[in-house]
């Protein structure tokens, strides 16, 4: 699970659950699901609110970024950023 605004990741197990609290009636929190095969995944563009929108999947299932620019990867559990 990925935050968009404070860019933290989580990793949660099927079936878990994380609390979300919100400050005010301001306050809002934009979050990216991405599944994990054996410890990595893709989110894609971070400067794009639909960060998944710029990732595209062969029928094997690898993925390709589509578009040019800043982006993250979950890679051994860990999220990495790359320019």
């Amino acid at each position: 699970v990925y935050e968009h605004f404070s860019k933290e990741v989580r990793i949660i197990k099927s079936g878990e659950s994380i609390e979300v609290r919100l400050a005010d009636n301001d306050d809002f929190k934009l979050y990216i699901i991405v599944p994990l095969i054996n410890g990595s995944g893709v989110i894609g563009r971070i400067d794009k609110f639909i960060s998944p929108k710029t990732v595209k999947y062969n029928r094997k299932g690898e993925a390709e970024l589509i578009e040019d620019g800043p982006c993250a990867h979950i890679i051994n559990r860990k999220l990495v950023i790359e320019n």
